[in-house]
């Protein structure tokens, strides 16, 4: 189902008025035809809105969800670091600990209406010639040397010829 902005619905009733068909309404707004029907049946007090006061799959956890969400704010503040929590973390925590049966969609809305859109940060893309700028990164690769005793993460120094194929 289609969730249409507020001029769309009065779009759809206008349409109605005018005697327009609910196929040519669906194809005018760009929507699937069950939609239109949808609105209209809502619109005329025939139907309930069935998406209203529905509990959120995420509700009974609310208290465990704040308290992960401040952990996180905290951890992010110690570490200097502007990133979004980890929602991807959260559901899985919730699965293994709480023994949530919702869906992961269903914890990234109930985390969006409580908290502040994520600031945009830009994104540049710089183009250089071929072989022009090279770009070095620190990888972790986990090695087995038996002289140091075993396992052991060796970390290496990594250089990327930028633009050379």
């Amino acid at each position: 189902m289609e969730h249409l902005s507020e001029d769309e619905m009065g779009a759809i009733r206008a349409l109605a008025r005018r005697e327009v068909s609910q196929r040519q309404t669906a194809r005018l707004l760009g929507v699937d035809e069950s939609t239109v029907r949808y609105h209209l049946r809502c619109a005329d007090g025939r139907r309930e809105d069935g998406r209203k006061n529905k509990p959120e799959a995420c509700g009974a956890y609310a208290e465990y969800i704040a308290e992960w969400l401040a952990a996180e704010r905290a951890r992010a503040q110690v570490g200097g670091s502007e990133r979004p929590p980890n929602l991807k973390a959260l559901y899985e925590s919730l699965v293994t600990e709480k023994q949530f049966a919702g869906n992961y969609k269903s914890v990234v809305r109930y985390v969006r209406r409580r908290t502040a859109a994520v600031k945009m940060r830009p994104h540049r893309r710089v183009e250089v010639r071929p072989g022009t700028q090279a770009q070095v990164d620190w990888t972790p690769v986990p090695l087995e040397i038996a002289e140091l005793g075993g396992p052991v993460v060796l970390q290496v120094l990594t250089p990327t010829l930028e633009g050379h194929s």
